[in-house]
């Protein structure tokens, strides 16, 4: 049973770059996981934040995607 356990909110501003937004919660995750976080929150639409509406359709993957295979490996990664 789990007594005690540690979580990170993460503020951040997206932008529509996948690649950056993966990069800068990429920091993210590694600092939260340093500090002993075992969760790790984000906002809505950390992944990609569009420039105009339909934007984040238009680059809509599925869950098994590449951008979310690499999320999910970045928490594998560090145990979040």
């Amino acid at each position: 049973m789990i007594r005690g356990c540690t979580a990170a909110l993460v503020q951040m501003t997206s932008v529509a770059d996948t690649a950056a937004n993966l990069c800068a919660c990429a920091g993210h995750v590694k600092n939260a996981a340093g500090k002993g976080a075992k969760f790790v929150f984000f906002p809505e639409n950390f992944a990609f934040m569009g420039k105009r509406p339909g934007h984040a359709q238009e680059i809509a993957e599925p869950l098994d995607g590449p951008l979310m295979s690499a999320y999910r490996d970045l928490a594998r990664e560090h145990k979040v």
